[in-house]
């Protein structure tokens, strides 16, 4: 029997990191590496199937991963580069966004967490830690906290970064991000009322974020509170009709209604 197959070869620059996998949705630890994928007979690599690659995030446990080719890493690091400016100068002015090179508003608490996990998985790590330090002022208290928490928990140091998230709450109160935050760790850890209890909040805050109101499906089924679903699965409907036609959350209503009907006999 010949074995053959392809797999990435030439592996290096590995970076071990912790996070959800934007494929499976698993929290956990993930791989960010260079290399290049070959077919392989034997594991003999032999023919190359692709260009060399940054593979970001390679999830431990479906093994998917984001490849960004070699050519565009240092495209990215200086994007976000360009970016990391107006934001530190927003955040030392007590600003909490930002307009980006094309004019659009951009907040810098989402802006910071997408940014350090980029430049974590993409091998900029080092370059990290200056960043957070031109935040650390009074001013960019909120930004300092959001920057750090971020970089504590992909590096899976996940008391400190709930300290930092809770810090950022803090600072800043009246941001739903922090909220959000805190709603994932407590989520995570199996505190279903806590984590209940911060979505509310952040909904307060940003109560037309209907993501965020879906979001609350999962803690009221764990506490049994179908009736509840049903009417935040109509009020979403209220915000975004076209949900109406769409199959999986017709699905999901009519099992809650039945689960709410039942729950009342």
């Amino acid at each position: 029997m010949i074995i053959y197959g392809s797999k990435m070869y030439g592996v290096k620059n590995v970076i071990m990191g912790y996070g959800s996998c934007p494929h499976c949705g698993a929290y956990g630890k993930h791989k960010s590496y260079d290399g290049r994928k070959w077919g392989h007979v034997y594991w003999i690599p032999l023919i190359p199937e692709g260009k060399p690659a940054r593979v970001m995030k390679e999830c431990a446990q479906c093994n998917m991963g984001s490849h960004l080719p070699q050519t565009q890493v240092g495209k990215l690091y200086r994007d976000i580069e360009n970016l990391m400016q107006p934001c530190i100068l927003a955040a030392s002015e007590g600003a909490h966004s930002f307009q980006d090179d094309q004019g659009t508003e951009t907040f810098t608490g989402p802006f910071l967490l997408d940014a350090i996990d980029l430049m974590f998985t993409a091998g900029y790590r080092k370059e990290i830690p200056p960043l957070i330090n031109l935040l650390d002022n009074d001013a960019s208290r909120y930004e300092f906290f959001i920057a750090n928490g971020a970089y504590n928990e992909i590096q899976g140091r996940t008391d400190d970064a709930l300290a930092d998230y809770q810090a950022a709450n803090h600072s800043a109160p009246e941001i739903a991000l922090p909220y959000m935050l805190l709603a994932d760790f407590h989520a995570r850890a199996g505190r279903v009322e806590e984590n209940l209890d911060m979505l509310d909040k952040a909904l307060e805050l940003e109560p037309d974020n209907v993501q965020l109101l879906l979001v609350k499906v999962d803690p009221l089924e764990r506490l049994g509170r179908f009736q509840e679903i049903v009417e935040i699965l109509d009020q979403a409907e209220r915000m975004v009709p076209e949900l109406g036609g769409d199959k999986a959350f017709k699905k999901q209503r009519k099992k809650f209604e039945k689960k709410a009907a039942k729950a009342m006999r």
